[in-house]
């Protein structure tokens, strides 16, 4: 663990809107309202939203548009930047070659992550009493 408190990098405003590109907020809130839209199959919805996300203007933005919709529960929009593209647009000062302590932002990186792997946790099936239908 880093034990130095370092202040993040400043994304400036003119940074922020290169990011988006032409994706303007109602752009956003109308691919969040399709998402969200519950009178509609979650498989419909899914279909379109991928469909918009790789229509213009969203194809044309720095940031990617991840929908992320299941058959449960979960419809939200998660966005994100590619690893090259923080490096590309946000801290271009920073060298690219591999180093033997590499560090972002002044800060020092682990060259080796310890992540063990992903762990689901279904809940405990409950026992159907004898002589009971399912």
């Amino acid at each position: 663990m880093f034990r130095q408190h370092r202040r993040p990098p400043t994304v400036t405003p003119e940074q922020w809107r290169r990011l988006w590109g032409p994706v303007t907020h109602a752009d956003r809130e109308k691919l969040d309202a399709l998402i969200k839209d519950r009178s509609l199959d979650y498989r419909e919805v899914r279909q379109r939203a991928q469909a918009m996300k790789k229509s213009p203007p969203f194809n044309q933005a720095v940031i990617v548009l991840n929908p992320k919709i299941d058959s449960k529960h979960q419809r939200r929009l998660q966005c994100s930047l590619r690893f090259d593209d923080i490096f590309k647009c946000l801290a271009s000062e920073s060298d690219f070659g591999e180093q033997a302590a590499p560090e972002l932002w002044g800060v020092p990186c682990p060259t080796t992550v310890t992540s063990g792997p992903r762990q689901f946790h279904r809940p405990a099936v409950q026992p159907v009493p004898a002589g009971t239908a399912p």
